[in-house]
């Protein structure tokens, strides 16, 4: 036998993000797609399905974190198989809801893999009855795909059928949701206690991790329903799946959650200390870097990144994403995507101002491969955009490392020469005079001062006016030689 690992949609994700939108008729989003999950295709199709049955054509403010996402597809369906079509009940009630919460529950009280198609069909069917509903409500959902139905081995080449909930993420999320469902926030410290409902999860090292999912669940719900983590309510803090759990649900969680002091010194105290979630966190945040709305978006990894001095950035942060480019990473993602020649005029000028800032701060790398791919990736997220270049422009005027400045003088000029929207250029042309050359000394750097020279000259060519006296642009120049 041949093993094949299929990863679907990996490294054509944001392709075939735009190729189920078109399908679904959704606008696309403001915010470029780079959310690892939309590499996997049933999250996509989950994802546009409860956009289209719930008859919107753009994503509607509020929908972000998994929890509202899967909410909002239950409620989709829940709304069509309640019309008079299908089977013709209150949509008030939530049955699609309360049936795979039901499963879900079920599943969990007796450890099951699957449940038998008898027992499934009799557990819908109990909540039929009890509301009155008549026909194949079963089948209805695995037509819907929330459920799915396969043959299982059971013994001695006999096979039975099973029900089980399509996509696992979304079930581990529903048994949280279902035990959280009855607990207040004033109790909920105790059920993590022995004799608690959640105490088997976190019971040892052996249940956090046979419940991976489980725990990532509660690392994102827990924040959202009581606003507290799920650390701060164990007794081993430094737990390694625990502190993984918390990192993934950084990815996950609502954008609106607050980050408080607590949680930066939990990041620092026990995420930071392991290499494994070290590295994940830092993954997280590239993916995340182009949100707006996100805490961790790249303003604050420039924030982060400009403190240090040049040598002890180089120690960690060029060391860490020296080798990631490369397809899992969300460093060859995010390059990949600003490099396509994909439109991305829907794009908002924020997300693209966010994405060439978490660019800029790959131009550290000693990793030729990585800061070329980078340099041209930005050149083509910004050809079009000089009013952002001229933004990244003033970010970075500080930086320590002056090859990070040389490279982002490097990408504007290269917009320079291929922009079809010269209407900036002489916006660009006199922030540029009038932060490199007019002055009695100019920027001691040979390659740098020749792009900024070659962006006025080409404005200059292009017979844009210049407000400003271009001999002054020309060398020689006056500079102070670096000390070495």
């Amino acid at each position: 036998l041949i093993k094949h690992t299929h990863y679907g949609f990996r490294n054509v994700e944001y392709e075939a993000s735009k190729l189920f939108f078109k399908n679904y008729n959704i606008e696309l989003p403001s915010v470029p797609l780079l959310h690892p999950e939309f590499q996997n295709p049933l999250f996509l199709k989950l994802f546009c399905d409860g956009l289209n049955k719930a008859g919107y054509t753009k994503i509607p403010d509020g929908i972000n974190g998994i929890t509202k996402i899967f909410d909002f597809f239950i409620d989709s369906i829940n709304v069509k198989l309640s019309s008079p079509k299908y089977f013709n009940y209150s949509s008030g009630v939530n049955i699609v809801k309360k049936v795979i919460h039901q499963l879900a529950k079920y599943k969990l009280i007796n450890d099951l893999y699957y449940i038998p198609i008898d027992i499934a069909v009799k557990n819908v069917s109990d909540i039929q009855n009890t509301y009155n509903i008549s026909g194949n409500l079963t089948d209805a959902l695995i037509s819907e795909g929330i459920l799915s139905k396969n043959l299982f081995w059971k013994e001695k080449g006999n096979y039975e059928e099973g029900i089980f909930i399509s996509y696992e993420r979304f079930e581990d999320h529903l048994v949280v949701s279902e035990i959280l469902n009855d607990i207040s926030s004033d109790k909920i410290s105790k059920e993590f206690e022995d004799g608690g409902a959640l105490f088997n999860f976190i019971k040892d090292e052996y249940a956090i991790n046979r419940h991976k999912g489980i725990i990532e669940a509660l690392s994102i719900q827990l924040p959202e329903k009581y606003s507290i983590e799920l650390y701060q309510l164990l007794n081993d803090k430094n737990n390694y799946e625990i502190a993984e759990a918390f990192v993934s649900s950084l990815l996950w969680r609502r954008n609106d959650l607050k980050i408080d002091e607590q949680v930066i010194e939990y990041i620092n105290s026990t995420v930071l200390r392991f290499q494994g979630t070290h590295d994940y966190f830092w993954d997280i945040v590239i993916a995340v870097s182009s949100n707006p709305n996100h805490f961790f978006n790249a303003n604050k990894t420039h924030e982060i990144l400009s403190k240090y001095s040049l040598s002890d950035r180089d120690a960690w942060w060029t060391q860490l994403i020296h080798n990631w480019y490369r397809d899992e990473t969300s460093v060859k993602r995010l390059i990949d995507w600003a490099w396509s020649i994909e439109d991305k005029s829907h794009i908002s000028d924020n997300s693209i101002e966010l994405a060439s800032t978490m660019l800029s701060w790959f131009l550290t790398s000693s990793n030729r491969r990585l800061r070329d791919s980078s340099t041209k990736a930005l050149i083509c997220l910004l050809e079009n955009r000089i009013h952002i270049t001229i933004n990244l422009l003033r970010k970075f005027e500080n930086v320590n490392d002056p090859y990070i400045y040389e490279r982002i003088f490097a990408v504007t000029y290269g917009c320079t020469l291929r922009t079809k929207r010269t209407g900036s250029l002489q916006e660009l042309s006199k922030y540029i005079y009038d932060t490199i050359f007019n002055k009695e000394k100019v920027y001691s750097h040979v390659l740098l001062r020749d792009y900024a020279r070659g962006v006025i000259e080409y404005t200059q060519h292009l017979g844009v006016d210049l407000p400003f006296d271009i001999t002054k642009i020309r060398p020689p120049y006056r500079s102070d030689f670096p000390s070495i």
